[in-house]
């Protein structure tokens, strides 16, 4: 792993020196300023293809205003023992005698799942009155120059300097430092040499582990004699923690290729450096954990067992195609695909045989999906989302095959497929009025769960919703038969059509969910739009 020397600044006491060395005028309005990214643009004369970080747009970055000595947090989330604050805010500060004064204040109901990371701590007293308050930011930038940031930390504390008559909130107490880069040699700096066998070993025990830690002791299908018990929680997110630890104390290095002992397969020096790399962009912010997840899989040999492993087939490039289909940018291997469209973070494609409003109106329901939410939309990106669409069974996709013979409706994208998959013929859109479900709503309620909640580590999702599903089940308010995996899924399909029990039952709409699953509808409603949906007019 190689990287860039890093600056140090030491702490300062106030901030005052840091703006008199800095020219700067431009005044900024926006308090909800975020990190703009570095794009490639490759375009046609119609469409364009950017190569960029796509998490970039939805990272908020706090700002210094010079001209109006004006701090701005565009999103801090709140740390309280108290729930009456929502659990996150954007917040302005004034520069007066050398303390910054709390200017206003602007609640969220809901922290978003990417890019907020600046914190707000609040302690109260035992009557519930702010005794002090702590404010930290490390992405600080000064006026219009984004690419230099700072770590700031400032303090209110009332014993020091109780609240004004006017309310007004002193924070008297600040540090900042240059704010340093994350490196690669960071992550391997005090690890120990040990054997390319020693270290492969490890690696999958480590993914062994991650994947049993979802265990959980809830039986998933009631009536089936052979159910096995749900299996749930992000473990992408757990298993990137586990590796980066074990990177930390543990390297190896490989000259040529390296059979494991008691294995009839190879692994290559470009496998062992392909986790190096991913761990690598995951630990600086530009990478997937999932990519992470993926590239050790493959170096333990879960890719020779299993053709439809993501790493065996290759990535399509996202283009912004607007509302139109556009010839697939089909990698070898995927050649099948020749009709191709995106929105929402999501790359649909589909072949021949598959109509073209049938695509729009999955990339319409995905717009819609995200729209509450729109960072799930850099999170997708990331990650690969990807959805194929067919008419007849899934065996007509490349990635599957004979395989997928018996797969008429689709399934999602877990955090080692290659793709989601829906059959176009089974959800309503104009000139295919279906009575049923929408599959490619299903599988994106499910998708979200793998690909985003895993990779944010959404634990308030996964602390409620199968414990929500299983009260359910009990009450008698769900099929028996009804699976705890596809409660969730089940759900996000009828909320999201709310057309009624001809397309959706349970779940038949809204104010059924509401009324009827009070506590998955407070989920529904913290990651859809409660705007209705034009769902299936015609």
């Amino acid at each position: 792993m190689t990287d860039a020397p890093s600056k140090k600044i030491a702490y300062s006491h106030t901030l005052i020196y840091l703006l008199s060395s800095l020219e700067v005028t431009q005044r900024i309005h926006n308090q909800f300023l975020k990190i703009s990214g570095l794009v490639l643009v490759l375009c046609s004369p119609t469409f364009c293809a950017t190569a960029a970080d796509s998490i970039a747009p939805y990272r908020y970055q706090s700002n210094f205003d010079a001209a109006t000595n004006t701090l701005s947090a565009g999103c801090a989330y709140i740390d309280s023992s108290s729930t009456n604050f929502g659990e996150a805010l954007s917040i302005d500060f004034k520069l007066i005698n050398n303390s910054l004064m709390l200017k206003s204040v602007e609640l969220k109901a809901y922290r978003p799942l990417i890019g907020c990371d600046d914190s707000f701590e609040v302690s109260l007293s035992a009557s519930g009155e702010v005794t002090s308050v702590l404010f930290e930011t490390k992405t600080l930038s000064i006026g219009n120059d984004r690419n230099t940031t700072y770590e700031l930390i400032t303090r209110f504390d009332s014993t020091r300097n109780p609240v004004s008559s006017a309310g007004g909130y002193k924070f008297d107490q600040i540090q900042y430092k240059l704010a340093e880069a994350k490196t690669c040699s960071e992550i391997t700096a005090l690890a120990t040499p040990v054997s390319a066998q020693e270290y492969w070993e490890n690696v999958s025990s480590l993914v062994r582990n991650a994947e049993k830690r979802g265990e959980t002791d809830l039986i998933d299908n009631m009536t089936d004699p052979d159910s096995e018990k749900l299996s749930s929680g992000p473990v992408t997110h757990w298993f990137y923690g586990d590796i980066l630890n074990y990177a930390k104390t543990s390297s190896t290095t490989i000259a040529g290729d390296f059979t494991p002992e008691g294995e009839d397969f190879s692994i290559t020096k470009a496998q062992f450096d392909a986790l190096d790399a991913a761990l690598c962009s995951a630990y600086q912010g530009t990478g997937s954990k999932r990519d992470v997840y993926n590239a050790a899989a493959e170096l333990v040999g879960f890719g020779l067992f299993s053709p439809q492993f993501a790493n065996n087939w290759g990535t399509f490039d996202y283009i912004d195609t607007g509302a139109k289909i556009i010839d697939s940018p089909s990698p070898t291997g995927l050649e099948y695909y020749t009709k191709y469209t995106t929105a929402a973070g999501v790359i649909i494609v589909a072949g021949d045989e598959v109509d073209d409003d049938a695509m729009l109106a999955v990339r319409e329901a995905y717009i819609y999906m995200t729209s509450a939410r729109p960072e799930m939309r850099g999170i997708l990106q990331r990650n690969n989302a990807r959805v194929s669409l067919f008419n007849t069974n899934a065996s007509a996709l490349p990635e599957y095959g004979a395989d997928k013979s018996n797969e008429s409706g689709g399934f999602a994208q877990t955090r080692s497929d290659p793709n989601m998959t829906a059959n176009a013929t089974m959800y309503c859109y104009p000139g295919n009025a279906y009575a049923g479900g929408n599959v490619a709503i299903h599988e994106m309620g499910h998708t979200l769960n793998h690909l985003v909640f895993e990779e944010t580590n959404e634990t308030y999702w996964y602390d409620r919703i199968w414990n929500i599903a299983n009260a359910d089940r009990a009450a008698g308010k769900v099929p028996e038969g009804l699976p705890l995996s596809e409660y969730w899924a089940k759900a996000v399909e009828g909320y999201i059509m709310d057309a009624g029990p001809e397309h959706a039952n349970p779940f038949a709409t809204r104010e059924d969910i509401k009324e009827n699953h009070p506590e998955v509808y407070e989920l529904l409603v913290r990651y859809f739009p409660t705007t209705k949906f034009n769902y299936c007019s015609q």
